[in-house]
């Protein structure tokens, strides 16, 4: 018993790996100075206590708004994991990724992470910066 809970720790391990190796190498390097550069202006604008609360924001409302899913996930694969090649696990992952991840679960989310940064006074300066290029705030009635 202990050796398949192993051998399937090992297997998510190795596709959570496999699935942030594929996500870290599929970004240019203009991508990577562009999302740099993003950064420093950010924080120029919200000063370096600014950033990690406004990080800290992020994180608390991807956490809450995500944690969910991916424990569905996670029970998900402790079932399929050993019936499925791991080919098989990525794309049914995948496929779970993108029924999960709607516009109006998007939308929510976005819509949380402002009020969470409008209540800290955050807001403009993060709309204003250069995050408005990469993510079109009012798409989600931002």
């Amino acid at each position: 018993m202990l050796g398949v809970g192993l051998i399937i720790l090992f297997r998510k391990q190795r596709l959570l790996t496999n699935a942030l190796t594929t996500l870290t190498t599929s970004l240019t390097i203009p991508q990577y100075q562009q999302f740099t550069a993003w950064i420093t202006a950010l924080t120029l604008q919200l000063g370096p206590t600014g950033i990690i609360q406004a990080a800290s924001i992020l994180k608390n409302a991807l956490w809450n708004n995500l944690c969910p899913f991916f424990g569905q996930l996670s029970a998900w694969l402790n079932v399929n994991q050993g019936r499925l090649t791991e080919a098989g696990n990525v794309a049914n992952v995948y496929r779970l990724v993108n029924e999960f991840l709607t516009f109006n679960r998007t939308k929510t989310i976005v819509l949380r992470v402002q009020t969470e940064l409008a209540n800290a006074g955050m807001w403009t300066q993060v709309r204003n910066s250069a995050i408005g290029n990469w993510i079109l705030f009012s798409q989600y009635g931002c």
